[in-house]
């Protein structure tokens, strides 16, 4: 179509780009920024995240989207797994996933220790 208007256009789809669906998915650290940095051990938001982890067995991040919650979330997995990528599962809960229901939805039989 193009080629009629303009002589000698090369036209490129999203295969020719490698992002269509014959692309490979490719793994990343979890942020919307694919060219941020790594953040190290000693970032003090990561430290704080594995101490509590630590304490409490688990920690969840809450606030507003695009203030870096999963991005520092798995900069502290990457650490507590020892970097290991077999060691981390991502999950990712559905936008109607209330608090309650996650909360409250997990609790423990009458043996069980608390």
């Amino acid at each position: 179509m193009f080629e009629q208007l303009v002589p000698n256009v090369r036209t490129l789809d999203a295969e020719d780009l490698e992002i269509g669906v014959l692309a490979a998915a490719a793994a990343s650290h979890a942020s919307s920024s694919p060219d941020a940095p790594d953040i190290s051990a000693d970032h003090p938001m990561v430290r704080e995240i594995g101490r509590l982890a630590q304490i409490f067995g688990g920690v969840i991040l809450s606030g507003p989207p695009g203030t870096s919650k999963s991005f520092f979330a798995a900069a502290a997995a990457q650490v507590l797994a020892g970097r290991s990528r077999y060691r981390l599962k991502f999950v990712q809960f559905h936008a109607s996933y209330q608090y309650e229901d996650f909360m409250l939805g997990f609790r423990g039989s009458s043996g069980m220790k608390v």
